[in-house]
């Protein structure tokens, strides 16, 4: 019999989920509220699907596991250096799993070979930054840009199919002590199709009585019976069913923080001034790896077009705001003597920033990256994270005094991610209709070990989630947890908490990136 059962849902938004549920339109998900446990699960500060899902399999924050966001590949490849999941620091649970004698199985989970253990032995269907959940994105992307809007739909559904048959095949074969399954059909319904669930927010009039109305909630449904079928087969002892981040209205704040930023003197180009906004919004670039499209183009578009040597600070199309530091950023010319007064520059500048049409505050908080993250990897982070004011799109961006960079055109993307997705669990050892309050994404983990009976390291930042097990079970099931440092195949070593290696670590990866002698 199947032990544990973990199935990624991957963009479910709680609220959506907990309210559909309890009107009935999803049956599955709802006998999960009435026998187990639920709640909000937070994802990484950044909100990155990439961090995210690494936190995820190594129980690490990213400033202890090093990966914020592929950004960071993105501008050592543009200087002729090479980076690969080999930089990546940390243990991924599922191979100390294999490693024990479990047998794992991996379906369409987000960079399932960034641990040690090798792909053959416990990864079924590939990598999701190489595969299949990009080459849909492009894919629907096209067709939006073109108006063919049914037939995006069409490949939306196709997708959670064609996913739905893998799973089906796999499980009539195998049947592993310990399954991770993701879907992600409901991650690219919500991005392209939120303007026809919330066209008020989108700022868009719709035609009467479109059929593409109801798709995200068809999307959920669909899932919800998928996930039944799942269970049906494989008969786990525990079930437990997870989505990295939520979803929401894409506000296009982050579209035009580039401007801003030029607007503002902190950014400059090597194109003519605007041309960097129309660049990261849509069109076609030569040299992709999908064909040559990019509806929104990635940031190594964006990082090539700047002027590095006039750049002190740049965004790629999302939420943050980099400094272009020396002796981290490739191109830097900010000391760090004059870090700290920029940064705090441009949190007060977005403090003053407002909508250019309705001169409503846009910004709903700002952080710096340095109060949000911790660990040796802390340089790599965000300098400046941006959460939006109001579930609508922003006109645009206007310090008052300065000239407004405005969101043009319609939209391709509409749906944007947040920062709570969700986490429910039923089965051996878990609360009956119990409602946790906090969550993270690092405590999965540690909790999955706990509930095979395994040992936890001490190198994992995330802690079991006892709250979510009977206190009969838990008497029964004390936490356990294994001393020392573990080293993963001979390939990376974990860092302890509050440890002298940890500065030790910092310098060699500097050192070996060429920032210092």
């Amino acid at each position: 019999m199947m032990k544990t059962l973990v199935v990624g849902l991957e963009g479910l938004s709680p609220e959506l989920t907990f309210r559909w549920a309890q009107e009935g339109a999803l049956p599955t998900l709802k006998q999960f509220i009435e026998r187990g446990t639920r709640g909000k699960l937070e994802s990484v500060p950044n909100l990155d699907l990439v961090s995210a899902w690494v936190s995820f399999a190594f129980g690490l924050e990213p400033g202890r596991h090093g990966v914020f966001s592929l950004r960071d590949l993105t501008l050592r490849s543009l200087y002729g250096d090479t980076a690969d999941v080999n930089d990546w620091h940390g243990e991924a649970f599922w191979d100390r799993l294999v490693n024990l004698g479990y047998s794992v199985g991996l379906i369409n989970v987000p960079l399932a070979d960034l641990g040690g253990v090798t792909a053959e032995e416990v990864n079924i269907s590939g990598c999701w930054d190489q595969g299949f959940f990009y080459r849909l994105e492009m894919e629907v992307s096209r067709m939006v840009s073109r108006g063919q809007w049914d037939r995006a739909a069409r490949a939306v559904t196709e997708s959670l199919e064609a996913q739905r048959e893998l799973v089906m095949r796999f499980l009539k074969k195998n049947s592993p002590d310990f399954l991770v399954i993701v879907f992600t059909a409901a991650e690219i319904a919500q991005r392209f199709f939120w303007r026809f669930f919330d066209p008020k927010a989108c700022g868009i009039k719709l035609p009467e009585n479109s059929e593409l109305v109801p798709l995200i909630k068809k999307v959920y449904c669909r899932l919800d019976t998928v996930l039944s079928e799942v269970i049906e087969m494989t008969s786990p002892e525990t079930v437990a069913v997870i989505s990295s981040r939520g979803y929401g209205v894409n506000q296009r704040g982050a579209e035009c923080l580039p401007g801003w930023l030029e607007n503002v003197g902190l950014l400059r180009t090597r194109v003519q001034r605007g041309d960097l906004w129309c660049r990261l919004i849509g069109g076609r670039t030569a040299g992709t790896n999908f064909g040559g499209w990019r509806p929104m183009l990635k940031s190594e578009a964006v990082l090539k077009d700047l002027d590095w040597s006039r750049t002190k600070a740049y965004s790629v199309g999302t939420d943050e705001i980099y400094i272009n530091l020396e002796g981290r950023e490739p191109g830097g010319i900010v000391p760090e003597s004059h870090y700290e007064d920029l940064c705090e520059t441009i949190v007060d500048l977005l403090k003053q920033t407002v909508d250019p049409v309705t001169k409503e505050s846009v910004v709903s908080h700002v952080v710096l990256g340095r109060d949000v993250y911790d660990g040796p990897f802390v340089y790599r982070a965000p300098d400046v994270l941006i959460r939006w004011r109001g579930e609508r799109m922003l006109n645009g961006l206007e310090i008052p005094g300065c000239k407004p960079v405005y969101a043009r055109g319609s939209p391709i993307i509409t749906g944007s991610s947040r920062q709570y997705g969700i986490f429910l669990a039923v089965g051996s050892g878990i609360r009956k209709g119990f409602e946790i309050t906090s969550a993270r994404i690092t405590d999965l983990s540690a909790t999955f070990l706990h509930l095979l009976g395994e040992e936890v390291p001490t190198y994992m930042e995330g802690h079991v989630m006892t709250h979510i097990f009977d206190v009969e079970w838990l008497a029964l099931h004390p936490v356990m947890i294994e001393e020392g440092v573990v080293r993963q195949s001979g390939r990376r070593e974990i860092p302890k908490r509050d440890s002298d290696d940890e500065m030790r670590l910092v310098e060699e990866r500097l050192r070996g990136l060429g920032y210092i002698d």
